[in-house]
């Protein structure tokens, strides 16, 4: 099993090398997080975005901040579905992160605000898909969300 890092490991150190990253403050189980590629391409994401910081393109000043980092993780960490693509992560306005998988024309989305505010939206081409939904959602939705993108659900 893969040792889980509580803090930040050293410079270097990645999923690769052994360790995963969840960011502080309570996960879900772990031992379901491992079990998904796509999980380690987006924390590594995210990681990236965290090192850039201001210099990121586009953004000016805005940062990522940690408490959307590791939010963000702990979203991801508690989608227990594994074959799902891997999602980009992208920073969005106001230091919030913006996660998205697509499959043919079908998109979910979650943004993830430095506030703790969450926005989670499904389109499929130009139209959205349902509502769009803002606060915190249980994980059976994201999990939904994911299993319609893959025609699953509809």
């Amino acid at each position: 099993m893969m040792p889980v890092a509580q803090s930040m490991p050293p410079h270097g150190l990645a999923a690769e090398h052994g360790y995963l990253f969840l960011g502080a403050g309570p996960t879900a189980d772990l031992r379901q997080s491992l079990n998904a590629p796509w999980r380690y391409a987006a924390f590594a994401q995210i990681r990236t975005l965290e090192e850039e910081g201001r210099n990121y393109p586009g953004l000016g000043d805005l940062r990522v901040t940690e408490t959307t980092s590791s939010h963000a993780r702990q979203i991801l960490a508690q989608m227990n579905i594994a074959e799902v693509p891997t999602p980009t992560v992208v920073p969005i306005s106001g230091g919030g992160l913006a996660i998205s998988w697509n499959v043919g024309r079908r998109e979910v989305q979650l943004s993830v605000f430095s506030d703790g505010d969450i926005v989670y939206m499904r389109t499929e081409g130009e139209a959205v898909v349902g509502e769009i939904e803002e606060g915190a959602l249980s994980q059976a939705r994201y999990v939904a969300g994911l299993e319609w993108l893959l025609g699953r659900e509809s």
